[in-house]
């Protein structure tokens, strides 16, 4: 028993820690409660998004691959997804990706990453079907949106990226509205992130 409230101590501190940002503070936290469990998913997962926020990406992946082998759910395929993107192995993170949609086949945020991910490879005719699976599951889903608008413009569907920014005012947001309509009438192929909120 007083192992078990060791345990959640220790998880409840690192989640502390990493709701204020403190990651590497949180990472200490979360080795002392794997040392208690070191099959546990959850700890695992933990640890390995708190490494992924400061940029340990080989150690993040040792942890989240543990976390799935243990007990694989929408969560630790999800995030395997997010560390393969963020290291540009799209063809990886796309297999996490596709695992974490048989767990929630209804995840916007999960199709937005796979749309960002086709487009990585230029697989434009599956990304577009991927943003647009984004917006049909969350309509006001802004990134989905300004991601879809960026595409059609560089195949030259002004009338598709044109309606994303209608859509954008329609939503009330006429500042990414107006970023999203001066970048189309640029012609703002060269960069696809000039428009994104953040």
């Amino acid at each position: 028993m007083a192992q078990a409230e060791n345990l959640s101590d220790y998880v409840n501190k690192g989640n502390e820690l990493a709701g204020q940002k403190k990651y590497k503070e949180a990472v200490e936290e979360y080795q002392k409660a794997l040392a208690l469990s070191p099959d546990n998913a959850s700890v695992n997962l933990l640890l390995g998004l708190s490494y992924a926020n400061f940029g340990e990406f080989k150690k993040a992946l040792e942890h989240i691959k543990m976390s799935v082998k243990k007990d694989p759910s929408y969560s630790s395929y999800y995030h395997l997804g997010l560390i393969y993107s963020v290291q540009s192995e799209s063809k990886k993170a796309l297999e996490a990706f596709d695992k974490a949609q048989s767990f929630n086949p209804d995840s916007y945020l999960l199709q937005y990453q796979k749309a960002l991910a086709y487009a990585y490879q230029k697989k434009n005719e599956k990304a577009r079907t991927a943003y647009e699976r984004a917006i049909e599951l969350n309509p006001n889903f802004e990134e989905a949106r300004i991601g879809l608008a960026g595409l059609a413009e560089r195949e030259g569907d002004k009338a598709l990226a044109q309606k994303q920014v209608e859509e954008l005012r329609t939503m009330n947001r006429p500042d990414l509205a107006d970023a999203l309509n001066q970048w189309i009438s640029s012609g703002g192929a060269s960069s696809s992130t000039s428009a994104t909120k953040e």
